[in-house]
């Protein structure tokens, strides 16, 4: 009986060291893993973060479409549009800087497009006989001024754009919606470390890391934005009443990682 007694206080002993040496294991050379004591357990948990967060930009697209008999009266006609839509952004508030070409397309329209979509060629056909131009541009507005961005949106169509995309709103100065993300997240940490250590008749000894990415792995952590517009969406006729918008609340988010020794 003796002799059984000290060969399970060994076996106990040897399973504690194991399961130490198994958390210890999973630190790369490089990093200096924390020394556990006898009946120490290391505690690897991650938890993700949230809060809500105003929007502070809202960014449309406005296109204009135009058409021609040559490229040249396509363009001009198409520049001069784009041209009342740029300065109409403009004195509304608008930035320089916040205003930018996206894209600018010319593409010949074809006999028979008029009313649909072109017959299919049979061999031996004349080629598709070339009637005229179509040329579009497309400006992204970034709008600082939220309460403008409704009124601006009529602004462009009544300046010359035919169709309107967006807004889509989204949060510029992240810092504090992060700063309250990753307060959440610890807070979470925390919380589910003292959960384990209960379930295992443990205590929560000390904490030997807290970070936004794992140690030597390819775990990275990174502030997350989501969020959708709330009303808006894309119009190609300018709206008969100003369009109702709602900057509504993103969703900002961030994951830590944490390592707790647990004793008892």
């Amino acid at each position: 009986m003796t002799v059984c007694a000290g060969a399970c206080r060994s076996l106990a002993g040897l399973a504690a060291l194991v399961l130490a040496s198994a958390a210890v294991g999973s630190y790369p050379a490089s990093a200096q893993a924390p020394v556990l004591a006898q009946g120490e357990t290391l505690l690897q948990l991650s938890a993700e973060g949230r809060s809500d967060a105003v929007p502070d930009l809202a960014i449309m697209s406005a296109g204009v479409v135009t058409a021609g008999e040559t490229v040249a009266a396509a363009m001009a006609a198409n520049n001069a549009a784009a041209a009342r839509i740029v300065a109409e952004a403009k004195a509304g508030g608008v930035e320089d800087r916040d205003v930018q070409t996206q894209r600018i397309n010319v593409s010949p329209r074809f006999a028979g497009e008029d009313g649909g979509a072109r017959a299919p060629r049979v061999p031996g056909d004349d080629p598709p006989r070339i009637t005229g131009y179509v040329a579009s541009n497309a400006v992204e507005i970034r709008i600082r001024d939220l309460d403008r961005a409704s009124a601006l949106i009529g602004e462009v169509f009544a300046a010359g754009a035919n169709s309107v995309n967006g807004p889509d709103f989204v949060l510029q100065d992240d810092e504090e919606a992060a700063r309250d993300a990753r307060a959440d997240a610890i807070a979470t940490l925390r919380a589910e470390a003292e959960d384990y250590a209960a379930a295992l008749g443990k205590r929560v000894a000390r904490i030997v890391f807290i970070g936004d990415h794992r140690r030597g792995s390819g775990d990275e952590g990174r502030v997350v934005i989501t969020g959708s517009r709330i009303a808006g969406g894309r119009y190609s006729a300018a709206p008969a009443a100003p369009t109702p918008l709602e900057a509504g609340s993103l969703e900002v988010s961030t994951r830590v990682w944490g390592d707790f020794v647990l004793a008892d």
